[in-house]
């Protein structure tokens, strides 16, 4: 649906200009706060959200809870949803097999356990590690393929509409959450979720806003850094947000593993 002219049909004011608005985002005044809250744009509505509705007081709601609570009736139907966007049908992926010595021994050179592969539920096929992603219900949307032979010229292929979530939100057990770069930082810390790239999406950006801090852990190089910091400028309008350099390291990837454990619980609450 039109939601700027759902807005103006229903005399609701709104704001696309606002401290409170980012890119993509309308705002309203909260009808879900208490009346001693003050009316100052604080719900905002993406516009190409499919429902994705979020008070950065009150936190997140369904645009169908938003509706009820205007008392009105939008002429189309509508998702009942608060965050998160619908995933696109998984494309065809190759036969997929238990991983080989090959898979076994690109795995340990990175410095992981074999007990990896049954805790991420890891496939293979031929020369590539397919790694799974999935939603909060475990149910797979899709797969990052990692060459483990370093000599394709992809070394990471992804099958599915991946980038709408987030690697490893289904395992996520805290109020609070790292955000790091890729399938192997992840690993290396504990709570943390991968943007699978230094970009992120606005759907990625509206599963964050539901914790009550985000730590953003991305490369030191600057491109990653300037992708962190528009990231947690995003966020910043919902929740408590920090950006986080490790001194003297590039890759939050070349942490071992009793580093990423350590870290994993001096950051999150």
């Amino acid at each position: 649906m039109n939601i700027l002219k759902f807005l103006q049909d229903n005399r609701i004011e709104y704001t696309t200009n606002h401290k409170h608005n980012t890119q993509g985002w309308v705002n309203i005044h909260c009808p879900f706060c208490p009346p001693s809250a003050s009316k100052d744009y604080h719900l905002g509505i993406a516009v190409e959200g499919k429902g994705v509705v979020n008070c950065w007081r009150c936190g997140a709601r369904s645009i169908n809870a938003l509706f009820k609570i205007l008392d009105v009736e939008p002429e189309e139907l509508t998702l009942d949803i608060s965050i998160g966007t619908k995933p696109k049908k998984i494309p065809s992926v190759p036969p997929l097999t238990k991983l080989s010595h090959t898979h076994k021994k690109y795995l340990h050179k990175r410095g992981f356990p074999l007990e990896i592969i049954e805790q991420r539920k890891l496939k293979a096929s031929r020369f590539r590690l397919f790694i799974p992603i999935r939603d909060e219900d475990y149910k797979i949307l899709g797969y990052v393929a990692r060459d483990v032979t370093d000599k394709a010229k992809e070394p990471y292929k992804n099958y599915g509409d991946i980038k709408k979530y987030l690697y490893g939100i289904e395992l996520i057990n805290h109020s609070s959450i790292i955000v790091v770069e890729g399938v192997f930082d992840s690993w290396k810390i504990p709570g943390s979720v991968a943007t699978l790239g230094i970009t992120w999406t606005q759907a990625q950006a509206n599963l964050l806003i539901r914790f009550k801090k985000v730590s953003i852990l991305f490369d030191n190089e600057d491109q990653a850094q300037s992708q962190a910091e528009k990231l947690a400028d995003h966020v910043s309008y919902f929740t408590e947000t920090e950006i986080i350099r490790i001194p003297d390291m590039s890759d939050p990837g070349d942490l071992d593993r009793e580093e990423g454990i350590k870290l994993s619980k001096k950051i999150l609450i």
